[in-house]
């Protein structure tokens, strides 16, 4: 008995050498054959291997960022609005305004 590969179209005798066995399927095996199935793990796992070394860089990424962060957090900085100077940690993520100034500017804005 023979079957076509679904994927590269091509006869094979259906058997375990030339087919993987599956559960699923009526006659006992998958409808790829074992080179086909191969090529698309081996295309998996490299997918795989490539967003695990991906995520691992932006971790790297990340961690350097918190150092760099937390290490200048004692920096000085002049506020624009109250023009007092105060340590980075007491400003909002723009840097710009410090926060008691940045919600004294939100409250006027909800109040207009």
């Amino acid at each position: 008995m023979n079957r076509t590969c679904s994927k590269c179209k091509t006869m094979h005798e259906l058997t375990a050498q030339h087919f993987y066995k599956s559960s699923r399927d009526k006659q006992g095996f998958m409808t790829w054959c074992k080179s086909c199935s191969n090529k698309a793990v081996a295309k998996w796992m490299q997918a795989k291997d490539a967003k695990k070394a991906h995520s691992a860089h932006c971790r790297a990424y990340m961690q350097k960022r918190r150092e760099y962060h937390y290490k200048h957090l004692d920096a000085l900085q002049t506020c624009k609005d109250c023009h007092e100077v105060k340590a980075l940690r007491e400003y909002t993520a723009c840097h710009s305004v410090c926060r008691p100034c940045d919600r004294a500017r939100r409250a006027k804005a909800r109040n207009k």
